[in-house]
């Protein structure tokens, strides 16, 4: 038995080369990100026609508006090959703490129309149909792979809390129900909704690592929080049953890192043996996230040598990040550390 389709998606795209769709094909689709579109009774045929008009005026976009009627994708997504869309800004880094890319490149992005003049009930059936079909078209895991705009940009972005508001549904809520309507629509229980973290400290079970720690968080914390709050726990050699800090302790050590400017990566891979000024940056990127080659040595071990005390750094660190082990600072190091 496949996915029950529910509901129709209409294409209705945008002109591409425009400023709103580039065009650009996503690599692959990693996750996905629920928005509401922040203006109250506008419908998803009002804002795709927005878009449109506007495709050269501004970059913002969308895949997917979802009303109480239609289901409209103005960029490919689910009917045809997807491609790119603008719908978090690139300078925030949450993405790429909690799914290790940027939204914009491998997320797809729902925007839920509402207001007093759309029935709430019929808006609400279809976002999270649309958002349990993309898991399903692109074998994501709902429980895990769908995100907030505001988990995201909490500074910026009140969505799509704030239009779930006006229907009576919490983003909590959201996630848990569009876990259902998966299940639903398959005929069976396959997805199921990973505990919540919260409280002071959390007790190491088997199999986790600091980044399934942070993404059963909802967001509240990333892996480089559970690395500065727990300065003495070795993130690479997990116990089941050792208890870490998942909120800021009273007191904590907080260790010497260098904070004062931006790391630029070099590009390229860095090999055992190497020598020299890029060497010496990867070096100093670890100490910034508390990966220190020689922590307590001069310059806690940046000597612009790439020897097996920084190796094992880059172990280390890809270790809690990635979840395996290479030998290399590669372009996934460049991308974590940036």
């Amino acid at each position: 038995m496949g996915f029950k389709i529910k509901y129709d998606i209409e294409k209705q795209y945008l002109t591409s080369g425009s400023k709103r769709r580039s065009g650009i094909k996503m690599p692959h689709v990693g996750f996905m990100v629920a928005h509401d579109t922040g203006n109250p009774n506008s419908t998803a045929s009002g804002n795709v026609g927005y878009y449109e008009r506007s495709r050269n005026e501004m970059s913002a976009s969308a895949h997917i508006f979802v009303d109480d009627k239609r289901i409209i994708e103005c960029i490919p997504f689910l009917t045809g090959t997807p491609e790119k869309a603008w719908h978090v800004l690139y300078n925030v880094t949450k993405d790429n703490e909690m799914y290790g890319d940027d939204a914009n490149d491998v997320a797809g992005g729902v925007e839920l129309c509402y207001g007093t003049n759309i029935d709430s009930k019929e808006a609400y059936k279809r976002y999270i149909w649309v958002l349990a079909y993309s898991c399903y078209k692109f074998n994501l895991n709902p429980a895990k792979m769908i995100t907030g705009h505001e988990i995201l940009d909490p500074k910026r972005k009140i969505d799509p809390s704030n239009g779930l508001k006006t229907m009576g549904h919490t983003y909590s809520q959201l996630l848990k129900d569009v876990v259902a309507e998966y299940n639903d629509c398959l005929g069976k229980s396959v997805a199921t909704v990973a505990p919540t973290v919260t409280g002071g400290t959390y007790t190491i079970k088997a199999g986790d690592t600091f980044w399934s720690i942070a993404q059963n968080s909802n967001g509240a914390f990333t892996v480089q929080d559970l690395i500065a709050w727990n300065p003495t726990v070795n993130a690479a050699e997990l116990k089941v049953g050792q208890t870490i800090n998942i909120k800021q302790p009273t007191k904590v050590e907080t260790p010497t890192t260098s904070t004062s400017k931006k790391v630029t990566l070099p590009d390229g891979i860095l090999k055992l043996g190497d020598k020299g000024s890029n060497v010496l940056t990867v070096q100093e990127a670890l100490c910034k996230v508390n990966f220190y080659p020689e922590k307590g040595a001069v310059n806690d071990g940046c000597d612009s040598i790439y020897g097996a005390k920084t190796q094992n750094a880059v172990q280390r660190f890809q270790l809690v990040y990635l979840g395996q082990m290479m030998l290399m600072a590669s372009m996934a190091l460049k991308q974590k550390l940036n």
